[in-house]
């Protein structure tokens, strides 16, 4: 029987069978059926990962002062006001992109940290920052136009009389303390401007304008003999806008015999150039006076250097007698052109960093008190931090060449600025009730009770 099994073929088929059978299988195969070859399912390959092309900065930081626009990665044109005295100042950019390289001035720097020093001239000065993507084709270039401006002084005012004006804000360069050094020689210096004056009010009795020059020109004083006249600004700047009398404050700072009563400056008054700018050594008004009226002066020499500041020119250029205010042309020059339109709204002097609303007369005449709340609310080209100038602010607009510094200003880019009285944020020391304004027709400072009405020019930032 086996015999014939095994001939047959058949013991391959029922070892086959048993196989399957002890494995489990459900199901038995004859030996002449194959199964299908298991085969492994597709491999994916990883996608080729491309090089980035994002060109953008996240951030642009600078060193002093601050960008105009604010920055935005959308934005790559920008302004900056540097005071006179930055000599340097540094760039820190931040990418978007890790992978991207940055270079300020062509000098590569590192995402996030501060450029090497960028030195400042007079200006402008041009700040490139290129990004350039990992795939090292896309770029994105951005430029910062660095101007040097005047550094506008603090008025001296502490005293706050309503939130927001010149006491609470205190705007300008800081004064050093104590601000004026005895030279012990005749002469007194004001660190802040680094003037040095003649210490001594009264040297010469009250004179023409005229009179004032031969006066002066002819004064040898702590081995000194180029003695002059002060211009309006150089004048203007002693002072000091918290104290009720100038004249009584500045001899307690060091000065001797000064008199409550007018100083002649060097500038003269373009409305009627027969009559010249005073400064009131008692009040600190600022008006004008027939030229062959009798005033006191006080001499001044040097300047522009050694001090915390360094004030700007008057403007005048026309000359009316030898040494005068538009003779000399003491202090730092305009730029011309000294204003750029922003074509938001605003207006950006180039000459002291502020921007100002392009528009004279926005609120009409208000009161003091109605005027900070109108101020303090406008929306403006983005910027919500408007406010109003202070009366050192105010005054800089002034243009002592023009005869109607209202046409001059509407001609360099605002709009319909009026002849008229424009309010500042600062108190008038003497009297409380009271706050300092400058005439847009005239140029003079006066003031006026809080209660009155007048226009308003906002301002913003700077300084």
């Amino acid at each position: 029987m086996l015999k014939s099994i095994i001939k047959s073929g058949k013991i391959a088929s029922i070892v086959f069978l048993l196989a399957f059978v002890l494995s489990g299988c459900p199901a038995a195969l004859s030996p002449e059926e194959t199964q299908p070859e298991e085969t492994s399912p597709e491999e994916t390959l990883p996608e080729e990962t491309l090089p980035d092309s994002n060109a953008a900065l996240s951030a642009l930081v600078i060193s002093h002062g601050t960008l105009s626009p604010a920055f935005s990665a959308e934005v790559t044109s920008y302004t900056t006001f540097e005071l006179s005295t930055v000599a340097s100042i540094t760039v820190t950019p931040t990418a978007e992109s890790d992978a991207a390289v940055i270079k300020v001035n062509g000098t590569i720097v590192i995402s996030g940290a501060p450029s090497g020093n960028i030195n400042l001239s007079a200006g402008p000065d041009t700040i490139t920052i290129e990004v350039t993507a990992e795939d090292k084709t896309t770029t994105n270039t951005y430029i910062v136009a660095a101007y040097s401006a005047v550094g506008l002084p603090g008025t001296g005012q502490t005293t706050l009389y309503v939130t927001g004006d010149d006491g609470d804000l205190q705007r300008g360069v800081s004064w050093p303390d104590p601000r004026f050094t005895d030279n012990s020689d005749g002469t007194i210096t004001d660190k802040l401007t680094g003037l040095m004056w003649d210490r001594t009010g009264d040297r010469f009795s009250q004179s023409t304008w005229a009179k004032a020059f031969t006066n002066v020109s002819s004064l040898t004083l702590a081995g000194y003999g180029d003695w002059r006249l002060p211009d309006r600004k150089e004048l203007r700047s002693l002072v000091n806008y918290e104290e009720s009398d100038q004249a009584t404050w500045l001899n307690n700072q060091g000065f001797s015999n000064l008199q409550a009563d007018f100083y002649w400056s060097s500038t003269t008054y373009r409305p009627s150039t027969g009559a010249a700018w005073l400064v009131a050594m008692d009040k600190g008004t600022v008006g004008f006076s027939g030229k062959t009226t009798g005033y006191y002066v006080l001499a001044v020499r040097s300047g522009q250097t050694g001090g915390d500041i360094s004030l700007p020119k008057t403007g005048q250029t026309t000359l009316y007698v030898t040494g005068d205010d538009g003779d000399l042309q003491r202090g730092v020059s305009w730029p011309d052109p000294r204003f750029t339109d922003n074509s938001d709204g605003t207006i950006t002097d180039k000459l002291t960093g502020l921007m100002w609303d392009r528009t004279g007369n926005r609120f009409g005449q208000n009161t003091w008190v109605e005027t900070f709340n109108n101020v303090s609310g406008l929306p403006l080209a983005g910027y919500s931090d408007w406010r109003m100038p202070n009366v050192t602010e105010l005054e800089s607009l002034i243009n002592a060449e023009k005869a109607d510094q209202a046409a001059w200003l509407n001609n360099q880019g605002f709009s319909n600025l009026q002849a008229d009285i424009y309010w500042s944020s600062t108190t008038y020391g003497q009297s409380t009730l009271n706050a300092w304004y400058v005439h847009m027709s005239s140029g003079s400072i006066p003031y006026n009770t809080k209660s009155g009405s007048s226009y308003v020019l906002a301002v913003r930032s700077g300084q």
